[in-house]
């Protein structure tokens, strides 16, 4: 049942993806490294822009533990920023699937940008933010704040000439007092 749900999530997105304007599509795997467990966690991110203002995204995250599809519109009252609002399905186990709502906010202009998302659902809270200085096309550095993981330092190495960046955090996670690290792979598209 999860794999077929799973399927169809991932096609919904690809028709999000190759629909006519611009659109994106971004797939990351996280590697959180906690004291108690290392954790695997693939993620797939697509947008389609309608126009300069208006436009669609949706993202499906699946572990061992945890799985979430949510959609919904972006606004972009300018070109430096942008609202998304989504709500979709999430799973913790084998438990009932329940509602979940995301609403996140981009900001960014030259060297800068920040990311800040916030979700609430049948599982819970949980939200991710981070403020990121390019100090060249292919370094980034900054800080970032992961709810059960924590907040810290931030580097990015993005490879020349492919799509690929290379992430890694070291955090502090203040609600359970320890010292956590998270690795990113992304390709965007």
């Amino acid at each position: 049942m999860k794999a077929t749900t799973i399927f169809l999530l991932i096609a919904a997105m690809a028709a999000i993806v190759t629909a006519p304007a611009e659109a994106s599509f971004c797939t990351e795997l996280q590697i959180k490294i906690t004291e108690e467990k290392t954790n695997y966690t693939p993620n797939i991110y697509a947008t389609h822009s309608f126009n300069d203002h208006i436009g669609i995204s949706s993202f499906v995250l699946v572990d061992r533990e945890w799985g979430e599809f949510v959609a919904g519109p972006t606004l972009s009252p300018a070109p430096w920023i942008e609202i998304g609002f989504s709500a979709g399905v999430e799973q913790v186990d084998d438990s009932p699937k329940t509602w979940r709502t995301v609403t996140s906010l981009w900001l960014g202009h030259g060297r800068y940008s920040s990311l800040g998302i916030f979700e609430k659902g049948g599982g819970g809270w949980w939200y991710t933010s981070r403020f990121i200085i390019h100090e060249a096309d292919w370094l980034g550095g900054g800080v970032m704040a992961q709810r059960f993981v924590g907040i810290g330092p931030r580097v990015e190495i993005s490879i020349p000439h492919t799509p690929i960046t290379i992430w890694g955090a070291g955090l502090h996670d203040l609600e359970g007092d320890s010292n956590n690290a998270i690795v990113g792979i992304k390709a965007n598209f």
